[in-house]
């Protein structure tokens, strides 16, 4: 009943909600609701001081615990709005989900995730239709829901790959899913100029086939010789969006992230300046905002030098754990691996409740190992 609960929370936010809501809607409600109900409040608390963590959630929770305490009391000493400080907070409090997650199988838990991403997918690209001439070239609008910024986008991608080059004779259903899942996702991110999701994933699915091609040459080197021939009508869209992938690197570059990154570090302060606090971002045209693209950034203006240092402790323990999952299962590896890079260094998916997922999915998988994707 509980792990029930659980993905139906999944599957309502991946539907009606967004990663970044602007509104508390029903969605968010039932959401919160069917979360609430799949979590045990007892085994929360016994987790919270349990001394027994496995490895790495004793760190995640030292970081949990020290941003849900100290830049909460300066933000609220400082005077920050509290809808400001709400919305700084409710990151932090998800990330309480790798500790707490309901017992589900991480094959079903990755599924659902994907379902996820390729939910998002499909109602960007329901926005993205009347600019489908334009595709690759200027990011269509969706009213600022950022639904194709997700973490689950590229996540779904690769396990749709990886799908693909799953075939089996006995049943076609999961390469037919994941071949549609893949064009749907990467369809997504090419109407969104999305640079390096695009090339991430690119590198991981050509990482998966190399490695399938060693196993399984005769079968892998059939499957992708007939997606290349079924892309061949498209091979001028293609073309389109490499190009526009180059043009918009040549015209911004870094999107002014190091002018953001050295922006942030004049912030400095021992326990930073508190959950709530705005700031002139110049990787948004000097706009006040909430955020950075670099977690550890965040944190060092939010909660200090010690807020930023945890973070890079806390980014370097699970970037370790996804490289360590990619040694028992390659395809969920590198479906975790890059968004997690993405996201903690270059968009602002770090504070979604995308990246709680996925760093759920990596403690069910260790707790579970290997998991059956495929």
């Amino acid at each position: 009943m509980r792990s029930a609960l659980f993905i139906l929370s999944v599957l309502i936010y991946a539907f009606f909600s967004s990663p970044t809501p602007n509104i508390f809607g029903w969605a968010e409600l039932v959401c919160l609701v069917c979360l609430g109900i799949s979590i045990s409040h007892i085994k929360t608390i016994n987790l919270m001081l349990s001394d027994t963590l496995m490895s790495p959630l004793g760190l995640h929770r030292i970081f949990v615990l020290w941003m849900l305490s100290v830049p909460l009391l300066i933000g609220v000493i400082n005077g920050h709005s509290l809808h400001d400080i709400i919305r700084d907070l409710i990151p932090i409090l998800l990330l309480c989900l790798p500790m707490i997650i309901p017992d589900i199988k991480p094959s079903h838990l990755a599924i659902v995730l994907a379902a996820g991403g390729a939910a998002f997918s499909l109602r960007y690209l329901f926005y993205a239709m009347p600019n489908v001439f334009n595709i690759g070239i200027v990011p269509a609008h969706d009213s600022l829901l950022y639904l194709a910024n997700s973490p689950l986008v590229p996540f779904a991608s690769i396990i749709g790959f990886s799908w693909l080059l799953t075939l089996r004779p006995s049943s076609l259903i999961y390469p037919l899913i994941g071949c549609a899942m893949f064009i749907i996702t990467m369809a997504s991110m090419a109407f969104m100029v999305q640079r390096a999701p695009i090339v991430l994933v690119s590198i991981a699915c050509i990482v998966l086939t190399v490695i399938r091609v060693s196993h399984t040459p005769f079968k892998t080197t059939v499957i992708i010789g007939l997606l290349l021939i079924s892309a061949a009508p498209a091979l001028s869209i293609i073309t389109q969006i490499t190009s526009g992938l180059i043009e918009k690197s040549i015209a911004v570059g870094t999107n002014s992230r190091l002018d953001e990154m050295f922006a942030a570090l004049q912030y400095s302060s021992l326990f930073g300046h508190g959950w709530g606090m705005e700031w002139q971002s110049p990787a948004v045209g000097d706009y006040w905002v909430r955020y950075t693209h670099n977690m550890t950034m965040y944190y060092w203006l939010k909660a200090g030098i010690i807020g930023g240092m945890l973070s890079v402790l806390f980014i370097y323990v699970w970037i370790k754990e996804s490289i360590g999952l990619m040694r028992h299962n390659l395809a969920i590896g590198l479906a975790i691996i890059i968004p997690l890079c993405i996201h903690f260094f270059l968009y602002t998916g770090y504070k979604t409740f995308d990246i709680s997922l996925l760093l759920a999915l990596i403690i069910l998988c260790k707790k579970d190992r290997p998991p059956s994707l495929s």
